[in-house]
């Protein structure tokens, strides 16, 4: 009867605990989201929970459609499952989504975080789970990934359990733990590509410890174990094999994209130096939380209050953590925080447990109050404008993160109102800007979204390019726009990162050339700039920001587009990341699109489209409307490096039946946009019954590039629209060529 009696006191006590974290999580979380007054631009994970639960109301197997092709992309749609009866039950607003991501992904990362805390001190579970757990909640920036809205934190949360698993079995005894931490290890890069290196650093972790392990066995046994080591080895190979197993049944699409892109080069405009990176991370936190940690992890460890072997697993973890984020990495968005705020946690309930178990009376007391004091002011500091305070004992505590007001937020609702009014028919705008706090085109997204239901949504915005590592020239994007959003000055990033806004981007300001480079052809009148005519009306944004807006007034030719594409070349510097060899050379429909393949050889795809008809090459090269032809033009600009003779190959494909016949012409241009030469495959056109390779060769005295057209022949105006690809295009040089 006893037992059952604290059994039953154990279960009340828990469940009231949980009610109070519970209640803890949402009130904060309400509390914060209610506070702002903001355009959210990490929108993209609000609207598609929306969008899925709205789904899933009207047909729920549509709905799992979605989630499940979605696998395939790096931002899968799986995260919106957990949330889909928060929307329908309770309804579609912000608040309701940042409730439930609090609820279903950071609420379980604290549970998990107590539960490894109870692996480290082996007494009074309960109270150390349930401390370890309120503890977690106190890290200010433990908040902010759901706090912006994205579900980092159930990555986070997959990442702590391979953890906890582990710690039960430091010597993975039991095949069907080393599986599940696998799984849990795979899961965590499922919800977030970026778990990939918390993976790798728990792994590097898990390896260090069992040759710490390993060495011990060495010295008390005066031999080598080899075999003891062999066979831990192949332990921790097994995890890392299910960890790979696991993405590969759930997303292979997405791994298999993951295992061929070179993130480190893509990112490489992300990365800070490191002297920036250790004042940042010292921030987040705060340098009386890293003196905690520090204390907590020495002191524990000295007076043998933690267990040692399992500590060391939280501290190598950490470190091999701070190894990948501060030195190898060095990317500073708030979320990645999360790959460190497990050594946090653990490290401040190690300095608490520490001070319970080793001192005693009044200076124990005195301790304990002073700490929770400082904690719960932090977590305040953190999240509130009580922290907007700048003096020399700032730095003790978290980096303030309040909710976000902006103060120009009835300016940008007048911009987005004026954007509607003068493109109504979904008119191409292409946006200048690089911060989305300020202005970019996320920002102007994020902002009609906020304002208008779906159905009423119809601005066009331009994927404009926005880092030079990771996107490409803008020329392609800024010949199609008939509208363009300039801001005056350009915003610099702040030189000093712990004075930044905590959930906006870290970049350095010599990384945003792609940006840079449209803005100057505005301000300094280049030649395509007078294909536009600024409006009168502007707007006045945070920073005294002037915004106006060009309106194209006629097509850009040729010559004005190669000139800017050189223009943009020149001052740019180093090819952007993100640009191809080919791009696309058009000013409107059809829709084309330019793929590198495997083999580095290209697949040009465009469409047919009935009543479009070309302009001239050596015009204005662009397509307009025109009912009367049944001829349709797509050009695409090679921009690699070109010898006076060369010869491009390529087969011409039709994915689509019924489909239109074709013919090819090659050009060579020099920097002016003048034709050196050309040569067409007219005589011969290529037929949906036809699939046959296609070459060209051409020969031209210091050509600059090559410009590529695909002219698609309708006679009978009978076929509305059809894709055409050409696929493994080359560009070489030309072995023999009559002259």
């Amino acid at each position: 009867m006893h037992k059952r009696l604290n059994l039953n006191q154990k279960i009340l006590v828990n469940l009231l605990c949980l009610i109070l974290l519970a209640l803890m999580t949402v009130t904060i979380a309400a509390l914060y989201v209610s506070s702002e007054r903001n355009f959210h631009w990490w929108i993209d994970w609000y609207n598609a929970t929306a969008y899925i639960a709205t789904t899933f109301r009207d047909s729920p197997s549509e709905a799992i459609k979605l989630i499940l092709d979605s696998l395939a992309y790096e931002r899968n749609r799986l995260y919106t499952l957990p949330l889909i009866p928060f929307i329908l039950i309770f309804g579609k607003s912000r608040l309701v989504y940042e409730i439930g991501l609090a609820l279903v992904y950071l609420l379980p990362l604290t549970l998990v975080m107590g539960a490894i805390a109870t692996q480290l001190i082996p007494v009074y579970r309960q109270l150390v789970f349930w401390s370890t757990a309120f503890l977690t909640l106190l890290i200010p920036v433990s908040w902010m990934p759901t706090l912006i809205g994205i579900p980092d934190t159930g990555g986070a949360f997959f990442v702590a359990l391979a953890a906890f698993l582990y710690l039960q079995d430091v010597e993975l005894s039991k095949w069907w733990r080393i599986a599940s931490i696998g799984v849990a290890m795979g899961l965590a890069v499922v919800v977030r590509r970026h778990f990939v290196y918390g993976d790798i650093a728990l792994l590097c972790a898990i390896t260090c410890q069992s040759l710490l392990f390993f060495s011990a066995q060495v010295r008390q046994k005066q031999q080598i174990p080899w075999r003891s080591l062999l066979s831990m080895g192949g332990r921790i190979g097994f995890i890392g094999a299910v960890t790979f197993a696991t993405l590969w049944a759930i997303a292979p699409q997405f791994t298999y994209q993951a295992l061929t892109t070179n993130y480190r080069t893509l990112y490489a405009s992300w990365s800070l130096p490191f002297k920036d990176m250790v004042n940042l991370y010292a921030a987040f936190y705060g340098w009386v939380t890293w003196l905690l940690v520090a204390i907590g992890f020495s002191a524990g460890i000295i007076t043998r209050a933690v267990a040692w072997p399992r500590a060391s697993l939280i501290g190598l973890w950490g470190i091999f953590s701070m190894i990948l984020w501060l030195v190898v990495l060095r990317y500073a968005n708030v979320f990645y925080s999360l790959h460190v705020t497990p050594l946090i946690a653990i490290g401040l309930v190690a300095s608490i447990w520490t001070i319970w178990s080793r001192l005693t009376g009044k200076v124990r007391t005195v301790m304990l109050s002073v700490v929770g004091c400082y904690l719960v002011s932090n977590l305040v500091m953190g999240l509130t404008p009580l922290g907007t305070f700048d003096n020399a004992f700032r730095p003790l505590f978290a980096l303030n993160m309040p909710p976000l007001v902006r103060k120009d937020y009835d300016e940008v609702v007048r911009l987005v109102n004026y954007l509607r009014q003068i493109a109504p028919h979904e008119e191409p705008i292409y946006v200048v800007g690089y911060q989305r706090l300020h202005l970019n085109l996320s920002m102007v997204k994020a902002a009609e979204r906020a304002l208008y239901e779906p159905e009423d949504r119809i601005l066009n915005i331009l994927l404009s390019p926005q880092v030079d590592s990771q996107d490409a020239y803008p020329l392609e994007t800024l010949l199609q726009a008939q509208y363009v959003v300039i801001p005056n000055p350009l915003p610099d990033y702040p030189a000093d990162l712990t004075k930044a806004v905590a959930v906006g981007e870290w970049l350095p300001n010599k990384e945003l050339d792609v940006v840079q480079v449209v803005f100057d052809a505005f301000a300094q009148n280049w030649e395509i700039a007078l294909d536009f005519k600024r409006l009168p009306v502007q707007f006045t944004l945070a920073g005294d920001a002037r915004v106006s807006i060009y309106q194209r007034t006629r097509p850009t030719s040729l010559a004005t587009a190669a000139r800017t594409l050189a223009a943009m070349q020149q001052q740019i510097g180093s090819r952007p990341g993100g640009q191809l060899d080919w791009m696309v050379f058009q000013q409107q429909l059809p829709e084309s699109l330019v793929t590198k393949n495997l083999d580095n050889t290209y697949e040009l795809a465009t469409e047919h489209s009935q009543g479009v008809r070309e302009v001239s090459l050596s015009g204005a090269n662009i397509l307009e409307k025109a009912d009367d032809t049944n001829q349709s033009t797509t050009s695409f600009l090679y921009l690699g490096s070109l010898p006076e003779e060369v010869t491009v190959t390529g087969k011409v494909k039709f994915p689509d039946t019924p489909c239109v016949p074709l013919s090819l012409r090659l050009a060579m241009l020099d920097l002016d946009g003048k034709i050196l030469s050309s040569t067409t495959t007219t005589q011969k056109q290529y037929f949906p019954d036809d699939l046959s390779n296609f070459q060209l060769s051409i020969r031209g005295q210091n050509p600059a590039y090559l410009m590529l057209d695909v002219v698609s022949y309708d006679r009978d105006d009978a076929i509305n629209s059809c894709k055409i690809d050409i696929n493994s295009l080359t560009v070489s040089p030309q072995k023999s060529l009559s002259r």
